[in-house]
């Protein structure tokens, strides 16, 4: 619902949002999303957009919504980028999470909705303690998984081409990585302006 665009800007937080003084209100995700965005092709073109977000929306009584708003998101990301249908891939969430039986058959049905559109599963990626996040592990298979989604959408590989070079052939090629459970990975966080990690992942973290 934050991310629709025409959604008013999020009010800073002391205690996150570092960049921001308290009660200042922060850029619209959409609008600082697409402004980030138009700066990016200056130096190059748009591929695909990755959406991976919905624990936020894995009630009973926000799930059925969710794929209706996130292809509005995605109709107009497309449309102010000038992009055309550029491959719009989105990701479930991790299995271990107790809501995600709301969530993740939405995610799964938004390709009916939207057109050049498909998901990557989250099954076998690990979570961390709290069952929401993925642990580093996880989150490292999930993202070879949106990597092979590209280059089958994008470039025109084969499945079975993507997944062998993006190491899909075996689990086992996580199965020695440190499993880093004990915090939490926010990449690319818009609320915040940050990289918030848990300790035990600031080893790993970039």
């Amino acid at each position: 619902r934050q991310w629709l665009p025409g959604a008013e800007g999020i009010v800073a937080k002391a205690s996150s949002d570092d960049l921001f003084n308290e009660g200042e209100t922060l850029p619209s995700l959409y609008d600082e999303a697409v402004r980030r965005t138009r700066e990016a092709l200056r130096y190059g073109k748009l591929k695909a957009i990755l959406w991976h977000q919905g624990e936020r929306d894995a009630y009973e009584q926000y799930a059925p919504l969710w794929a209706g708003k996130v292809e509005e998101i995605a109709s107009s990301l497309r449309s102010d980028l000038k992009c055309g249908p550029v491959p719009f891939i989105a990701g479930e969430t991790n299995e271990a999470f107790e809501r995600s039986t709301f969530i993740n058959p939405e995610i799964q049905g938004l390709p009916k909705m939207l057109s050049r559109c498909d998901y990557v599963r989250a099954e076998g990626c690990l979570g961390n303690k709290n069952q929401k996040s993925f642990s580093r592990q996880g989150v490292t298979l999930l993202g070879h998984r949106y990597a092979s989604k590209v280059l089958q959408m994008v470039y025109g590989w084969s499945p079975e081409k993507a997944d062998a070079v993006c190491r899909l052939g075996g689990e086992q090629a996580y199965a020695g990585a440190p499993l880093d459970n004990d915090g939490m990975y926010t990449l690319c966080d818009f609320d915040a302006r940050c990289c918030a990690v848990g300790e035990a992942n600031t080893r790993f973290s970039v």
